[in-house]
C-alpha cells in the first residue's frame, strides 16, 4: 500500500517537472502575443 503511494507520488513529481516548462512556454507565448497585439492596435 505504501509502495503504491510512493509510486504515485514519484509519478506526480515527474509529471509536474515535465509540465512546468510547457506551462512557462505557453504563458511566455501568450504574453508575447498580447504585446504584439498591443503594438498592432497602437
Amino acid at each position: 500500500m505504501i509502495f503504491v503511494f510512493v509510486l504515485c507520488f514519484i509519478l506526480f513529481l515527474c509529471l509536474s517537472l515535465l509540465l512546468r516548462p510547457l506551462i512557462l512556454s505557453i504563458s511566455t507565448y501568450a504574453w508575447l502575443l498580447g504585446l504584439v497585439l498591443l503594438l498592432w492596435v497602437f
